[in-house]
């Protein structure tokens, strides 16, 4: 009788060593933060033996995506200077985690107000800017960057839980350069720094 291994693990941030990562894994927690790429899938607390039942079989039958095992390339080592603009400190967290990872030093705001007040700190390459924030959200945040005439070519990148339609068009206007939507991913993220920086 053929056996399986497959690794139940309590926290969404946990890093996976690479000689576990042929293995499929499931995150099992309370709350509803973004999965990294390590993951296969969620069980939420308390775990429910349909929730169980159905990771395990989209497991089995090859439905859920396998995670890619290579090595980042070279070209991922990106050394430029990204602000990032996140309220949610998950969020940031995590974003902050995978944008270090590609080689980004990157400077945290938590909001617009914050952001501003940073803008002249650094020559940045690159903004990722969240748009539901409190004091001063990611829209006004843009408009005001763009405003002063300095910043024109900025490459500001919104990040937004609400895929909805008409959003990408409410972000452009606002003078971001282009959008990507929550959970954000390694893949999307690489591909914006690619493009723009």
């Amino acid at each position: 009788m053929e056996s399986a291994v497959i690794l139940f693990v309590e926290d969404a941030e946990a890093e996976v060593p690479p000689y576990l990562s042929k293995y499929p894994i499931l995150c099992v927690e309370q709350t509803n933060s973004a999965l990294t790429e390590s993951f296969n899938g969620r069980i939420h607390k308390p775990a429910r033996l349909r929730s169980l039942y159905n990771n395990l079989e989209k497991i089995i039958s090859g439905s859920v995506p396998k995670r890619s095992q290579e090595k980042e390339s070279a070209n991922q080592n990106f050394a430029v200077d990204v602000l990032l603009v996140e309220d949610n400190k998950i969020n940031q967290k995590l974003a902050n985690k995978m944008l270090t990872k590609l080689g980004c030093n990157v400077v945290l705001a938590d909001d617009g107000v914050e952001a501003l007040k940073l803008i002249d700190s650094v020559k940045f390459a690159m903004g990722f800017m969240d748009c539901q924030m409190p004091n001063m959200d990611g829209f006004q945040c843009t408009q005001e960057i763009r405003s002063s005439g300095l910043y024109n070519t900025l490459p500001i990148v919104a990040m937004t839980a609400n895929a909805m339609r008409g959003d990408r068009e409410k972000c452009l206007s606002a003078g971001m350069t282009d959008y990507i939507s929550k959970p954000i991913s390694k893949k999307v993220v690489v591909e914006m720094l690619e493009r723009y920086c």
